[in-house]
């Protein structure tokens, strides 16, 4: 067998043997490069390859050679440019920051006044406010939205009110400037007006103006001072008036019956005044929150604003201290934010209770406590100076009870203050001489940790209540204690009248078991009045009297079969209790709903469901 030739590549130097001699001198391809070429035989040994027709491996690849990194290009004057001015910026921004942040904003802006209340921007927002409620009311519509709205006025209201007890009250030239901008926030609330503004109608005047506002009734004083020879600061009353007309019926002249009045005449006609308007205020309030909100908000505009007048002398002096001195605990009350900023202003309380027991008129407490005509008495025994410092100051002080009243009756309901608290308000209650006028001060809601020693929490002595004694003067839970009427807060547990006020035969009917004394049968039959005799609804209690929470937990419940009632009312006696609520619909579908007693009686006539007591409280 012939040898076969071994031929050489001559373009990879690669060597293998041929299949057979004839390949020589013809075109061969190189199995390891596959390039063309000529085979010529040669004589060195041959390669890892034998022939063709061996396998032909594949080479190993070829391990890459990293390129080189090109050079980076440098930058243009443009783009360093652009790097400069974006990192100057973001410094900025950071120095901003730092700046912001370590800027007090909340001073800034109190100092700035941007945001901060003002006398003028909450006079215009009570102005808007109240007379959108106003609009509210008049439409007389009783649907969802209608009581949203209202809701929505109340809120707004009680905030307004809160805010407006906060500021100090302005000078003279400030609040006559605020009058004549913003009248509909002045103006008394509509439908029967406000019996204490009346009284108080002087605050809005300065004191050399503080007589007749009329021209007539100028000439008038003036003429009748002139012809008694009276001066400016003696006192004198009109008795009786009589006009002499002619056959026409044109008046041809006036009789005045005028009679000389002392200044301790005159101080106890107008305290008696100023106490029977009070009283009248709390007869006149509705327990729709609605019209109470708005009289708080308007008397604190309308008479907290108002500066006191300047004090002439010592007695004087003594008095503007006692109302500055109610103010000021008005204004720390309207900032209370938690129970411990109310269990703070213990020490202020206390403070004020014994300032107001310095003054002539603290002096008075135990006296007019005595008796309800104390304060004639106390005039008689009082020095000149005096009955006229107290008359000057009382409208002011008694404006400066109602409304810390107020202050308190909202804030109770987030922050219920606690224990210590009732100590240091009956401190100040026990300081304030006119014990029916410091009776406002008890608060609506029952203090945690107190006992329910009383109808309404509590009161300025542990005396039982008037359900238990008949005859005491405890104020009743939810009422401002004013010859225990209902007051616009909620009518109270316990309205029985006293003995002044029916003869004496008040508690011979209120030992009664389940018998309605003259007082409360007034009192329902004004609640069926105030809402029409067939909208109302009266669940009697037969040998049960509830009280406090029991109490409130059956209101709950009779609310909840009947549905919302804006006006509600109940009075608790000896065995009975009554319950009132707002409800025009069948009285036998709610007796047969009623799950917390058994209806035993069903009066149309009256609307009244009598419920068999012995039943356990709803929970």
């Amino acid at each position: 067998m012939a040898e076969k030739p071994l031929i050489r590549c001559p373009h990879c130097e690669t060597s293998f043997r041929a299949k057979d001699r004839s390949i020589v001198g013809r075109k061969a391809r190189c199995p390891e490069c596959r390039e063309g070429f000529v085979a010529e035989e040669c004589d060195d040994e041959p390669d890892e390859f034998a022939d063709d027709d061996a396998p032909v491996h594949a080479p190993p690849p070829k391990s890459r050679r990293s390129r080189p990194a090109p050079q980076r290009r440098p930058l243009s004057k443009r783009t360093r440019q652009q790097i400069v001015r974006w990192s100057a910026i973001a410094g900025a921004v950071v120095v901003a920051g730092i700046v912001v942040l370590s800027v007090d904003w909340q001073g800034l802006i109190n100092r700035s006044g941007l945001f901060t209340d003002t006398p003028e921007k909450l006079a215009a927002k009570l102005e808007k406010s109240r007379s959108a409620a106003q609009a509210v009311l008049a439409s007389g519509a009783k649907d969802k939205a209608t009581n949203s709205k209202i809701d929505a006025s109340e809120r707004e209201l009680a905030d307004l009110f809160l805010r407006i007890s906060r500021f100090e009250p302005v000078a003279d030239e400030t609040y006559d400037d605020l009058l004549q901008r913003f009248p509909g926030a002045f103006a008394s609330s509509a439908g029967g007006g406000d019996p204490l503004a009346g009284v108080l109608a002087g605050l809005t005047r300065s004191r050399a103006g503080a007589g007749a506002m009329d021209p007539r009734e100028r000439q008038q004083d003036r003429q009748v001072r002139s012809q008694l020879g009276l001066g400016p600061d003696q006192n004198y009353r009109v008795k009786e008036t009589q006009e002499v007309r002619d056959p026409f019926g044109n008046v041809m002249g006036k009789w005045i019956v005028v009679e000389h009045e002392t200044p301790g005449a005159a101080a106890a006609r107008r305290g008696n005044q100023l106490r029977s308007a009070i009283g009248n205020l709390f007869d006149s309030l509705s327990t729709m929150s609605l019209k109470s909100r708005e009289d708080e908000a308007t008397n604190a505009l309308r008479i907290g604003l108002r500066r006191i007048p300047e004090p002439r002398n010592t007695s004087e002096k003594q008095e503007a201290e006692a109302v500055s001195t109610m103010r000021d605990l008005i204004r720390r009350l309207a900032h209370v934010s938690s129970v411990k900023e109310f269990d703070a202003l213990i020490p202020e309380f206390e403070n004020a209770a014994t300032r107001l027991r310095r003054s002539p008129a603290g002096n008075k407490s135990d006296k007019s406590a005595a008796s309800d005509d104390s304060e004639e008495s106390d005039d008689e025994s009082q020095t000149e100076e005096q009955i006229r410092a107290a008359d000057l100051y009382r409208p002011y002080f008694a404006q400066s009870v109602l409304q810390m009243r107020a202050v308190i009756n909202q804030l109770e309901g987030r922050y219920p203050p606690r224990a210590p608290f009732r100590k240091a308000l009956a401190s100040l209650q026990a300081s304030i001489p006119d014990r029916k006028l410091a009776k406002n001060l008890t608060p609506a809601r029952k203090i945690a940790g107190v006992a329910d020693e009383t109808a309404g929490g509590f009161a300025l002595d542990k005396s039982p209540s008037r359900a238990r004694s008949g005859a005491d003067d405890s104020p009743p839970r939810g009422g401002f204690g004013l010859d225990d009427k209902p007051s616009g807060g909620g009518f109270g547990l316990d309205d029985s009248p006293s003995p002044q006020e029916t003869g004496g035969n008040s508690r011979r009917d209120a030992e009664k078991p389940g018998r309605m004394s003259d007082g409360v049968r007034e009192m329902i039959d004004g609640f069926a009045k105030r809402n029409g005799k067939d909208k109302v609804l009266l669940v009697k209690f037969a040998g049960l009297t509830l009280r406090g929470s029991v109490l409130e937990n059956y209101l709950e419940r009779i609310k909840k079969l009947t549905g919302p009632s804006r006006d509600t009312v109940s009075y608790a006696l000896p065995d009975a209790t009554w319950i009132g609520v707002q409800y025009s619909g069948d009285l036998d579908k709610i007796a047969k709903q009623i799950d917390f007693g058994k209806a035993i009686e069903i009066d149309a006539d009256t609307r009244t469901i009598t419920v068999e007591a012995g039943h356990a409280p709803p929970q």
